[in-house]
């Protein structure tokens, strides 16, 4: 890799790592709840969608990968849509969630092992219909897990008190 690709999968990998660590000590119970209702965010559910995320970024769009099938297409009925990464059964667990989201960015980082910040994905964006460079993509996961790692810092204080990055 270079300079450039080093520190923004630095910086990436430290969100990765804060998310599973607001995940990590909490009962399946805990993990599952929407413990800021309405909402239905979860930290399950978090851990749920950034695997998605990761597999969508870096399979789909980076690599073209469009046919591959979603972690949890068997799961519910709101596939495809926004909140399917959020609904799941009452046996859906914890442990699951974080060896998936572990499996997606391994899967991640299988895909942009000899690649420079300015390759080019061979798909398009959809809704914008552009190409994007593997450099966006990893500003693009930066940022979708600095917000998702907020959202977790709230459930987890919510659910149990602990605060901090890693617990």
């Amino acid at each position: 890799m270079n300079a450039e690709l080093d520190t923004l999968n630095e910086f990436l990998d430290q969100y990765r790592a804060v998310l599973v660590a607001k995940a990590t000590g909490l009962t399946d119970e805990q993990a599952r709840s929407h413990a800021v209702e309405p909402s239905n965010l979860s930290i399950l559910g978090l851990l749920r969608h950034m695997a998605e995320v990761e597999r969508h970024w870096f399979r789909r769009i980076l690599l073209n990968e469009s046919e591959l099938p979603d972690f949890f297409a068997a799961d519910g009925v709101l596939i495809g849509t926004a909140d399917s990464d959020f609904e799941f059964s009452d046996v859906a667990t914890l442990s699951e969630g974080i060896e998936i989201l572990q499996r997606a960015i391994g899967e991640s980082h299988m895909a942009i092992e000899g690649k420079v910040p300015d390759d080019v994905s061979l798909a398009t964006r959809t809704q914008a219909g552009q190409q994007v460079s593997l450099r966006w993509i990893l500003i693009h996961m930066i940022e979708e897990y600095a917000r998702h790692c907020g959202h977790a810092d709230f459930l987890r204080e919510r659910l149990d008190g602990k605060k901090g990055d890693l617990l």
